[in-house]
């Protein structure tokens, strides 16, 4: 039985009850996006590329 990449190995856990086998594998958290802030200086160059 295959598992997906986002599972947490080390919490996964199985109990035997009655005949029956309960198997729990958490899932990770998917990594979210980060927002990060970039600032821009008051003058701006513009270089224009060869004309042709």
């Amino acid at each position: 039985m295959g598992l997906p990449a986002e599972v947490k190995p080390d919490e996964i856990t199985a109990s035997f009850d009655n005949g029956v086998l309960t198997i729990t594998v958490p899932r990770a958290q998917k990594a979210q996006p980060k927002r990060i802030p970039v600032t821009a200086q008051a003058e701006q160059t513009v270089i224009d590329g060869p004309r042709g």
